[in-house]
């Protein structure tokens, strides 16, 4: 990217999160005389075998939508999942707990009350933390190509 744009040096490259990693990346295989200095904001310098883990379920989630075709296509469905998974390795187990619980969405809490009435009615549940991962999902289409999920 820089050598097609005609830069010759970054003052600083700054980033975070995966824009961290990218901004350390770029530090290191640039070197001073690319890059003067690195602002990396919470990120490591490397993946543990955890983080490569989630990372490789996102990407077969990608790859395997249908609308994937190698690139050319959306894989709206495929990203949209990638992200809802990344969304859940962002909080731990008690975190979730605390801000979501097992509560009911709006409109389930509205018709049933709670989730025992729901169950015994009959219906599946839909708990809050399911509309939040939704809404995540729905969010970031508008904003990622899921080729760059890819191919990092």
């Amino acid at each position: 990217v820089v050598s097609s744009l005609g830069v010759k040096n970054i003052k600083f490259a700054l980033g975070g999160s995966l824009g961290g990693m990218q901004a350390l990346e770029w530090g290191l295989l640039g070197g001073p005389s690319l890059v003067s200095s690195v602002v990396a904001i919470a990120c490591g310098a490397r993946h543990t075998a955890w983080q490569i883990a989630i990372s490789e379920v996102q990407r077969a989630s990608i790859m395997r939508d249908p609308t994937w075709d190698e690139g050319q296509g959306k894989s709206l469905s495929g990203l949209g999942l990638a992200r809802q998974i990344a969304m859940i390795s962002y909080r731990s187990h008690n975190a979730y707990d605390t801000k979501f619980g097992r509560g009911l969405s709006k409109q389930a809490a509205n018709k049933h009350g709670d989730t025992d009435t729901c169950i015994s009615s009959g219906e599946v549940p839909h708990f809050n933390v399911e509309g939040y991962l939704q809404y995540q999902d729905k969010k970031f289409l508008s904003r990622f190509d899921a080729a760059s999920y890819v191919r990092c």
